[in-house]
């Protein structure tokens, strides 16, 4: 069984030292905490003068394919790709960095494997690296129980599943707000641009054999403007054509779908926390100034080669 390891894994990774964490906690460290309740659904609801939902945008970071809410603007989605696209590096960091200094030491093709990525171990270490690492981030609940080992099979359309977990696990609209994406999606799908972007999100997902595994999801923002993303990781035992089929009804022979989830809130006033300019002062000119900035700056040509957008 050969296990596929995307590229962005093979040229990634950022293992979360002290020092790769001190400008971003130096600058978090007098502000006040992000408010969260105790659960994702007693979230408040879509923004109120934001009528009924829409897409404004499609976006894939490597494996993650988000269609973002129109009321989002441009300074938000942009921190919410960049902050999947940090959680995605962080993460592979935390998993393959050396043992004897607390991270998990895993070979890059475990962390690339399907089968390791649908375990409680793995989604320990996303709500570890989304607790510890991720300061501008506020994790407000999880689940990784509700949805194991399912079986599936007949006449399923696969957004329609996720919708139904999405409704149970996610923040208030968000299940509505996949299926506005997915009914723009299918209607789209020879747009260059949708499909360019379907297309890099596709040939980044995880898998082996088959089973795969991957995130769609939408973001919107509340009526307390909070960006609201569930980091839903969705693991399958097929092997789909194409990202299309994601989106319409197609016949599946039995197989098998999990899921577990991550409700996350990002604020812009974290974001763009200013870092203490001492602490950056060995970075090269032009300097972070901000959080956002720093994060970016850590991300390096990832920003540009491991995102891409296309207007819905």
């Amino acid at each position: 069984m050969t296990v596929f390891i995307p590229e962005h894994v093979r040229t990634g990774g950022l293992v979360p030292t002290p020092d790769l964490m001190w400008p971003i906690n130096d600058a978090l460290a007098n502000l006040p905490k992000i408010k969260v309740p105790s659960s994702p659904l007693e979230l408040p609801r879509r923004a109120k003068d934001s009528g009924d939902p829409d897409v404004g945008a499609v976006v894939a970071v490597n494996d993650h394919l988000i269609p973002v809410s129109s009321d989002l603007t441009s300074d938000e989605q942009d921190m919410l790709s960049t902050s999947v696209l940090w959680i995605q590096h962080v993460l592979q960091g935390y998993c393959t960095g050396d043992p004897n200094k607390g991270y998990l030491g895993w070979t890059l093709e475990k962390f690339s494997d399907p089968d390791t990525r649908n375990t409680t171990v793995f989604y320990d270490a996303v709500i570890s690296v989304l607790a510890k690492y991720c300061g501008w981030i506020a994790l407000v609940g999880n689940y990784n129980t509700s949805y194991t080992d399912q079986t599936k099979k007949g006449e399923i359309d696969i957004s329609a599943v996720v919708k139904t977990v999405l409704a149970a696990v996610a923040a208030p609209g968000t299940a509505e707000m996949l299926a506005v994406g997915a009914a723009a999606l299918a209607s789209k799908e020879q747009d260059t641009g949708v499909s360019n972007v379907g297309n890099f999100f596709w040939n980044s997902k995880y898998h082996k054999d088959e089973k795969c595994q991957f995130t769609v999801t939408p973001a919107l923002k509340n009526e307390n403007n909070f960006v609201e993303y569930a980091y839903l990781l969705t693991y399958e035992s097929i092997i789909q054509d194409d990202w299309r089929t994601l989106f319409v009804q197609s016949h599946y022979e039995e197989f098998t779908f999990s899921a577990c989830s991550a409700q996350i809130r990002l604020a812009l006033p974290q974001w763009n926390a200013k870092v203490d300019p001492n602490v950056v002062k060995d970075i090269p000119e032009p300097r972070p100034t901000t959080v956002g900035e720093y994060v970016k700056y850590r991300l390096g040509e990832f920003v540009s080669t491991q995102i891409q957008t296309a207007p819905i």
